[in-house]
C-alpha cells in the first residue's frame, strides 16, 4: 500500500481552571490512496455537549481526555484545508456561471464566472475532506456504479438503498417514463466498499425519499407517495401502488423528503413550499411547508407543524423527540407539540416552528462558496440526523446533529441542549469540510455500522433558483443550464477509528425472539427495524418478552436511557397489547425519564388509564419532557374535573407557566378539562398568579366560550367574585375577546343581579372587560349607570401624556370597543402631534381596527395631514381591511385630498387585486392617471439600467430606503421581516440590484408570494402566509402585523403568482434610485 505523511492543522488540549481550551499545533495527517478504498485521518477538535456538563468534573475531564475531544462549550471546531495537495485545475465552462455576491439581496449577481474547477476522481476528491481528529472518510460507492444519489436508507439486512435521479431538477416525467431508479448497494466481501449493485426499481422520476414498511419500500415521488414491493424474490419491484397523491410539483426542490419510521409506528417526513393538496383516507388535506406523518398503509395523513421556509431536514432522538432543519437560516428546529393539540383549542392557532440554533453561520475551509442568499449561513440546509449509535465518542451520543450545507461543501455539527421543555442548538462549526468545489454533501445519516454515511451530490451547480440574468427558468422552477452534472455521485462512511462499530444484524424474516433481541442494539437504526417488524408482523408471541424488557430498571450511564424498554413500550402499543391495568405501567415510575415519557405517550386514552396517570402524579415529574408528554396525554384523555385541578396546580408551581412549551401544552390539556381547571383557579380566591399563567387562563376561557354552549360561561363569570385581578382579568379577557358574534346569552334578573355585584368588586381593568362583554351581548343596559364613568376614565387615560404608550394604547382599544362612535376616533386622532411617538400613533390606529363604524375611515382620512409617514402606512393598511372603508379611501384619492404618492406600491397591488371588482377597477383607473406601471418589465429594466452607473447621495438613499423598503425588509438590524433580509450589501453589482428592484416577479420563491384572506364579514388581509394548521392560518401583512384567522371564519384564501414585493418602483425619481443604490452598497457588510 502506498502512503505518505503530510502535516496539517489540529487542535490540542490544555487544562485551564474547570474547563479545557483549544490551542493550535501541527498534527500528522495520513492519506491512504490505494484503491479500492480511500482513508483520511485529519486531527481536529470537537466540543462537549452542554447536556453532560452536570457530570462530576473529574470524570468529565477524564472522558474528554480519553476521547481526544475536549474544548469549552463556546468554542467552534475550526477545520483547515490540507496543504501539499496538487492545485485544483480550472477549465473554461460551456457557458458562463452566475456569480451571486456574498451579503447581497436574494438573487443578486456580480460579473459572471468564466472558469470552473475540473471535477476530481473519487480518490482525489477524498483527499480534500477534513474532519475532527480520530475520524476517517471511507468511500463506499461512486460513479459509474451509482449516479446522482439523492437519498439513502438501509433495510433490515443492513443493505444500502439509494434513489438516483438524473431527471432532477427540470425534467420531471410522466409515470413510467422517468430515467431515475432505486439501487441496492451491497458490500459482499466485507472490505467496506460496495461490490454488488441491483436495480430494484426503474422508470421513476425524481424520487426524493424512501423508507421500509410492510415488506416493501415507500417512495416519495411527487405528486405520489408510492409503495414498491418485490413479490417473487428476484430483487426487483414488481408491485407498484400509489398510497396517496397530492404533493405539489411546481418546484422540484420543495417536495416531500426525509421519510423516517417513527417511534409511534407512523411514517414521518418533511415537505417544502410545494406543499400538499389531496384526499387521504376520505379526509381533505391542504398544507404548505413543514412536518407531516402518515400511517404506513397510507390510510391516514396528519400535518404535524408548519416550518418557516423550504424544509429538507428531519431528525429523531433516541427518546423519540422530533427535530428538523430548513434550507434558509434555520439550521435546527424542534417540534414539541403537533398541530392537532392547537387545533383542539377553539380560537387558537399553532405558531410556525422557528430556529433553535444559536448561530446560523457555516464554516467552510474555502472561499469558493457560491450562495444565492443568506451568504455565509445555511441557505441549502439539508438533513438533521442525530448521532444515535455508540461508535463515535460518548459526547456525540444522542445530542449531536448533522446538517449538510452543499453550497459550503460542509456538514455542520450542532449540539442540542435541553432548556426546560425546549432546546437550544449550539453551532459547533463543521464536522466535515472540503475545498473541492464539486463536493456537495446533501445527506448525512447514521448507518447500520454506527458510522456517519454521507451522500456527496458532487455537482458544481447546487443552486436551484432564482433565475440568473441571461438564463431561463425550467419546468422544475430551477434555472436551466447545461452545467448541471448528471453523472457523478459518491457515498462515504465517516468512521471513528478508535471505536467499535455497531454489530450488524439480519432481521428480515427473523423469529420473534430475535427481533426482541434486536431492540437491545446500541444503534437506533436496528432497534427501529426490530420494532417495525414486530408490529408489522403482528408478532403477539413476543408480548411476554416485551413486557420483560419494560420491567428492566437499568439506565444507560450519562444518557438517562433504557432503549430496549422504550422500544418495547412502543412495540406493545403498535401491537395493541396495552391495557390500563397492565403491569408495564410501572414504567411510569421508571428511573429513566425517556422510558417514563414513552410510558405516558402510549398510555391508553381511557378512564382507567387516567386514574393511573393521576395516581402517579405525572405532572409533578422532575423531567420537563415527561411533564410535556403528560400534558399532551391529558389533552386526549376523557374529560375530568380532577384532571383540570392537577393541570391548574401544575401551572401554578415550579415555573411551569414560564416555560413557553409547557404553557402551550397546558393550554391544550386545560382546554380539554376546562371546567375543572377554571373552577379550581377561581376557588383559590385572592391568590396571585403570574402573567404567563394568566395568558394560559385567557386561552382556556376563550376555548370554553367558543364552544357549543357559550352561555355556560355565565356561571364562570359569577364565580369571579373574590378572585384576584391577576385571575379575573385573563379570564374576562378570554371571554370578552372571543364571545361569538350574535350569540346573546339569556340573562334572568337573578343573573343580572350577580353580574352587577361582580362589577362592583372588580378592579378597573376587569370592569372594562366586563363592559366589553355586555357590548358583545348587546346588553349595555346591564351596566347603564356604571359604564359612563368607566368610559370617561378611558378617555382620560388615552389623553394622559405622562402614562406609558402601551397603557394609553390599551385604553384606546377598550374605548373603541365600548364606545364605537366617530367622536371616539376623533378624540384619539386629535393626539397625533409632534410629541406623539410612532408606537403611540400606530397603536391608536390599530385600536381603531376594533371599530365597525362606517365613518371611522372618514375620521382617519380627515386627519391625514397631521399623520407621519409611519402613521400613514398603518392607516392605509387598516383601511384596506374593510371594503366600505376602502371605498372612502378611493374617493379621497379621486378627490385629491389624499396624495396618490402616500400609497406604496404594495398598497396599489392590494387594491388592484382586491376581491371586490369595483374596488379593483377604480384602483386600476386611479393609478393609470398618475405614474403608470408598465407591464413590460424588461422594457423598464432596459430603460432604467443606466441609473446603476450613476451616483447620488447615500444620506438621501437612507431616506428612500426608510420610506420605500424598510416596512418589509431588514437592513443592518432595522426594518420589517415580511420580505427577505437585505443586511450586508457592501460589494455587489449595482445593475443586478436595480434589476431585482424593478422586476421582483422575475423569479419568486413561494415563501414570498402574496396571499389574500377574505373573512365572512368582508375583511381582507393580504401578505405572506406565515403559518397554518387544519383550523387556522397566519397572515403577516406588509406592515409586519400578524393576523391569526380561523379557517371557519374565512370566505376565501388565495395565493397570487406575484411576489409580495410589488412592481412599480420605477416611479421613484432616478436620482433617488441612484441614491438608494449608494446607500445599500456603501453600508458595512454583514460579518
Amino acid at each position: 500500500m502506498a502512503s505518505k505523511e503530510e502535516w496539517g492543522p489540529t487542535v490540542g488540549i490544555s487544562a485551564r481552571g474547570a474547563g479545557l481550551i483549544a490551542c493550535r499545533e501541527p498534527a500528522p495527517v495520513r492519506v491512504d490512496v490505494d484503491p479500492p478504498t480511500t482513508t483520511i485521518r485529519s486531527h481536529h477538535m470537537r466540543q462537549p455537549n452542554h447536556t453532560f456538563q452536570r457530570r462530576a468534573l473529574q470524570s468529565f475531564q477524564i472522558l474528554l481526555l480519553v476521547t481526544l475531544l475536549p474544548a469549552r462549550a463556546a468554542d467552534p471546531i475550526l477545520l483547515q484545508p490540507k496543504t501539499g495537495l496538487p492545485p485544483l485545475e480550472q477549465v473554461e465552462p460551456e457557458e458562463a456561471l452566475p456569480n451571486y455576491v456574498p451579503g447581497a439581496k436574494w438573487g443578486t449577481q456580480a460579473a459572471p464566472i468564466r472558469t470552473m474547477q475540473k471535477p476530481l476522481s473519487p480518490a482525489d476528491s477524498a483527499l480534500h475532506l477534513v474532519m475532527p481528529p480520530g475520524f476517517e472518510a471511507r468511500l463506499f460507492a461512486a460513479e459509474p456504479e451509482i449516479t446522482k444519489p439523492i437519498c439513502m436508507a438501509w433495510d433490515a439486512r443492513g443493505r444500502l438503498w439509494v434513489a438516483e435521479t438524473v431527471d432532477y431538477p427540470n425534467d420531471m416525467r410522466q409515470p413510467g417514463e422517468g430515467r431515475d431508479r432505486i439501487r441496492i448497494c451491497e458490500d459482499t466481501d466485507g472490505d467496506g466498499r460496495a461490490d454488488r449493485f441491483t436495480v430494484f426499481a426503474d422508470k421513476l422520476s425524481i424520487p426524493t425519499s424512501l423508507v421500509f414498511a410492510n415488506g416493501g419500500v415507500i417512495v416519495a415521488q411527487a405528486p405520489d407517495m408510492l409503495f414498491l414491493k418485490d413479490t417473487d424474490g428476484d430483487g426487483k419491484a414488481d408491485q407498484r401502488t400509489v398510497l396517496f397523491t397530492g404533493w405539489g410539483t411546481r418546484d422540484t426542490h420543495a417536495g416531500p423528503s426525509n421519510l423516517r419510521y417513527g417511534f409511534d409506528n407512523w411514517i414521518w417526513g418533511t415537505v417544502g413550499y410545494s406543499g400538499f393538496e389531496g384526499v387521504v383516507g376520505g379526509k381533505t388535506h391542504k398544507f404548505g411547508m413543514g412536518i407531516y406523518r402518515f400511517k404506513p398503509d397510507g390510510s391516514e395523513l396528519e400535518f404535524v407543524r408548519s416550518s418557516n421556509n423550504n424544509t429538507w431536514g428531519l431528525g429523531v432522538s433516541e427518546e423519540g423527540i422530533i427535530f428538523g432543519s430548513t434550507a434558509n437560516g434555520n439550521a435546527s428546529m424542534y417540534m414539541p407539540i403537533p398541530n392537532r393539540f392547537y387545533e383542539s383549542v377553539n380560537g387558537w392557532a399553532a405558531p410556525r416552528l422557528e430556529t433553535i440554533a444559536d448561530d446560523q453561520s457555516i464554516r467552510p475551509i474555502t472561499d469558493k462558496v457560491r450562495q444565492v442568499d443568506w451568504h455565509g449561513k445555511y441557505t441549502a440546509g439539508a438533513g438533521h440526523a442525530l448521532y444515535t449509535a455508540r461508535s463515535f465518542p460518548r459526547n456525540y451520543w444522542n445530542r449531536s446533529a448533522f446538517v449538510c450545507e452543499p453550497t459550503g461543501h460542509v456538514i455542520g455539527l450542532f449540539d442540542l441542549e435541553e432548556r426546560g421543555a425546549d432546546f437550544v442548538a449550539h453551532n459547533r462549526g463543521s464536522f466535515l469540510a472540503s475545498d473541492d468545489e464539486w463536493t456537495s454533501p446533501i445527506a448525512a445519516e447514521v448507518g447500520p455500522d454506527g458510522a456517519l454515511w454521507m451522500i456527496d451530490w458532487y455537482n458544481y451547480i447546487v443552486q436551484h433558483n432564482p433565475v440568473p440574468n441571461g438564463f431561463k427558468n425550467g419546468r422544475g422552477n430551477a434555472y436551466d443550464t447545461r452545467l448541471r452534472d448528471k453523472t457523478h455521485g459518491r457515498i462515504y462512511r465517516v468512521v471513528h477509528t478508535g471505536s467499535k462499530p455497531s454489530s450488524m444484524q439480519k432481521l428480515e424474516g427473523a423469529a420473534a425472539d430475535r427481533l426482541v433481541d434486536g431492540l437491545k442494539s446500541d444503534n437506533l437504526l436496528w432497534r427501529l427495524h426490530a420494532q417495525r417488524l414486530l408490529v408489522e408482523g403482528h408478532r403477539m408471541e413476543a408480548v411476554p418478552a416485551l413486557r420483560s424488557l419494560v420491567g428492566s430498571r437499568t439506565v444507560e450511564p450519562g444518557l438517562d436511557l433504557n432503549a430496549p424498554a422504550l422500544h418495547a413500550l412502543w412495540a406493545l402499543h403498535g401491537l395493541g397489547a396495552l391495557q390500563a391495568g397492565d403491569p408495564v405501567f410501572k414504567a411510569l415510575k421508571h428511573p429513566s425519564a425517556a422510558v417514563r415519557r414513552a410510558a405516558v405517550s402510549v398510555l391508553p386514552r381511557t378512564d382507567g388509564a387516567l386514574k393511573i396517570f393521576l395516581r402517579d402524579e405525572m405532572l409533578s415529574d422532575p423531567a420537563p419532557q415527561v411533564r410535556l408528554a403528560s400534558l399532551l396525554a391529558l389533552a386526549e384523555m376523557p374529560v375530568s374535573v380532577d384532571a383540570g385541578v392537577v393541570i391548574e396546580a401544575m401551572l401554578a408551581s415550579g415555573g411551569n407557566a414560564a416555560d413557553p412549551v409547557l404553557r402551550d401544552a397546558a393550554v391544550a390539556a386545560g382546554a380539554r378539562h376546562a371546567d375543572g381547571l377554571l373552577r379550581s383557579v377561581v376557588a383559590k380566591g385572592a391568590m396571585q398568579i403570574t402573567p404567563e399563567h394568566g395568558s394560559a387562563l385567557a386561552l382556556i376561557a376563550a376555548h370554553q366560550v367558543l364552544g357549543p354552549r357559550p352561555d355556560r360561561s355565565l356561571a364562570l363569570l359569577a364565580s369571579l367574585r373574590g378572585a384576584s385581578p391577576s385571575v379575573a382579568q385573563p379570564i374576562l379577557q378570554g371571554l370578552a375577546s372571543h364571545w361569538p358574534t350574535a350569540k346573546t346569552p339569556s340573562i334572568d334578573p337573578h343573573t343580572a343581579g350577580e353580574l352587577a355585584g361582580l362589577f362592583q368588586q372588580l378592579d378597573e381593568r376587569s370592569r372594562v372587560l366586563l363592559l366589553t362583554l355586555a357590548v358583545r351581548w348587546n346588553r349595555t343596559d346591564l351596566f347603564a349607570s356604571e359604564s359612563r364613568p368607566v368610559i370617561q376614565a378611558l378617555q382620560a387615560r388615552t389623553a394622559n401624556r405622562s402614562a406609558s404608550d402601551p397603557d394609553r394604547v390599551q385604553a384606546a382599544e377598550s374605548l373603541i370597543l365600548l364606545e364605537d362612535r366617530p367622536e371616539s376616533a376623533r378624540a384619539l386622532l386629535a393626539q397625533f402631534d409632534l410629541q406623539a411617538s410612532p408606537a403611540l400613533t400606530t397603536g391608536f390606529i390599530r385600536a381603531l381596527g376594533e371599530s365597525r363604524h362606517a365613518e371611522t375611515a372618514l375620521e382617519l382620512l380627515n386627519g391625514w395631514k397631521q399623520f407621519t409617514p409611519t402613521a400613514r402606512r398603518a392607516g392605509i393598511a387598516l383601511i384596506l381591511r374593510r371594503p366600505d372603508w376602502t371605498l372612502h379611501l378611493l374617493g379621497a384619492l379621486e378627490a385629491g385630498s389624499i396624495p396618490k404618492a402616500d400609497l406604496g406600491q404594495e398598497h396599489w397591488q392590494q387594491l388592484k387585486s382586491h376581491p371586490d371588482k369595483t374596488i379593483a377597477s377604480r384602483a386600476q383607473a386611479l393609478q393609470a392617471t398618475s405614474a403608470p406601471v408598465s407591464a413590460d418589465r424588461e422594457e423598464v429594466v432596459r430603460r432604467l439600467l443606466p441609473v446603476a452607473r450613476r451616483h447620488g447621495d447615500p444620506a438621501r438613499g437612507r431616506e428612500v430606503f426608510t420610506s420605500a423598503c424598510s416596512a418589509c425588509h431588514t437592513f443592518n438590524g432595522q426594518g420589517g421581516r415580511v420580505g427577505p433580509e437585505l443586511t450586508g450589501i457592501g460589494a455587489r453589482d449595482r445593475g443586478d440590484i436595480l434589476t431585482d428592484i424593478l422586476d421582483p416577479n422575475r423569479s419568486v420563491e413561494s415563501n414570498f408570494r402574496m396571499w389574500t384572506a377574505t373573512t365572512r364579514e368582508g375583511e381582507t388581509f393580504s401578505g405572506r402566509l406565515d403559518g397554518e394548521s387544519q383550523t387556522a392560518v397566519e397572515i403577516l401583512d406588509v406592515t409586519g402585523q400578524k393576523h391569526t384567522l380561523q379557517r371557519k371564519e374565512l370566505k376565501a384564501l388565495e395565493a397570487s403568482a406575484s411576489s409580495i414585493m410589488p412592481v412599480g418602483f420605477e416611479s421613484i425619481p432616478e436620482g433617488d434610485l441612484a441614491s438608494l443604490l449608494d446607500y445599500l452598497t456603501s453600508a458595512p457588510q454583514h460579518p
